[in-house]
């Protein structure tokens, strides 16, 4: 079951929602001109000049690999262009880069992830779709054979993996004088995944931590735990659920201010901010649109960080059909995002 407290403090969460700056024209003008203004105001009500900074989450891109590459393409080229108008830090693929795991498909997502090289830096998830058998087993050859280790150790922001893979990884970042880390586990990770990504949080703990696995929230604003469908713990090839990586990790480590997962079906969308043991928020997001038409119509997070102001801006928006989803679920701000001196490190 579900604690009382934590499903409270979803249906909290949903009513403080507020609508945000609705642009008035679609593509790379307006949606550069928005974001600039709104990053205007916001460094008025900072002491430090840590400047906001944008970083695309890619949910689940497994039908784009498998029928619909040239959506996946449009994704990654939109990315390419905005780049410096958005001054987009970095992409988080969030799992399910395929489908069915089939060479065609890997070939597929490699073509349009290669449109990234050399322009921004892009962290990848697996999901259960990255497997044999949609997550029978724990098994990714063929994410090896596409995205080895290799293609990475040698980058400025490559931090380790947890064996040879990347599914595993941390990556380290630098922007302001403010260090950041963004860690990546695989589907359902395993315990001794999770020792080892608790050995590296604590070796930096003056990091500001964003934290990214496939699997992690719930579309009723809770974390996925016992009962819930999809749970990790169904699959013979994964382990631990939302609500465990919780307790046996992000709770644990004050420098966690964002969690970023997809997988889940219903709507696609929740959203919940927890207290660490700490005393400081953490942001835990989920986003997933496969189920739409096209397998998710193009759509991708825009997610702006702004310490000064000290707030979390997402907005949703298809580079494939050129307009925003505007509605509650796809655009909000989180107010009070940070403890006072979180980024003073």
């Amino acid at each position: 079951m579900k604690h009382d407290d934590q499903k409270n403090a979803g249906i909290a969460s949903r009513m403080q929602r507020r609508d945000f700056i609705k642009f008035a024209g679609l593509g790379t003008v307006a949606l550069s001109a928005g974001l600039q203004g709104c990053a205007s105001l916001a460094r008025l009500g900072g002491s430090r000049d840590v400047r906001p900074f944008t970083i695309i989450a890619l949910p689940d891109t497994q039908y784009y690999s498998k029928a619909f590459p040239h959506i996946f393409t449009a994704q990654t080229e939109w990315i390419r262009d905005n780049k410096e108008a958005l001054d987009i830090f970095l992409v988080i693929h969030e799992g399910d880069i395929t489908d069915n795991n089939a060479e065609e498909e890997w070939k597929n997502a490699r073509k349009s992830l290669d449109v990234l090289d050399g322009v921004v830096p892009v962290c990848l998830n697996t999901g259960n779709h990255d497997q044999p058998g949609w997550g029978a087993e724990r098994q990714l050859t063929h994410f090896y054979d596409f995205f080895p280790r290799s293609r990475y150790e040698n980058l400025p922001w490559f931090g380790g993996t947890w064996q040879d893979g990347i599914e595993n990884a941390y990556w380290k970042f630098e922007r302001d004088g403010v260090p950041y880390l963004v860690l990546c586990l695989e589907f359902g990770p395993r315990d001794e995944v999770i020792d080892w990504a608790n050995r590296i949080l604590d070796a930096h703990p003056k990091h500001r931590v964003i934290f990214s696995t496939h699997c992690y929230m719930y579309s009723d604003d809770t974390r996925v735990g016992e009962g819930d469908k999809w749970n990790p713990r169904t699959y013979a090839g994964a382990d631990n659920d939302g609500e465990e990586l919780w307790e046996k990790m992000v709770r644990r480590h004050e420098n966690i201010f964002l969690v970023l997962s997809g997988h889940i079906l219903n709507d696609g969308k929740g959203r919940l901010t927890s207290t660490n043991e700490h005393g400081s928020p953490v942001h835990q997001v989920l986003a997933n649109y496969q189920m739409l038409p096209d397998g998710g119509e193009g759509w991708l997070r825009i997610i702006t960080i702004d310490p000064a102001a000290n707030q979390i801006t997402m907005k949703t928006y298809s580079p494939w059909l050129d307009r925003f989803a505007t509605d509650e679920e796809n655009e909000f701000v989180i107010e009070n995002a940070f403890r006072p001196g979180f980024f003073n490190v």
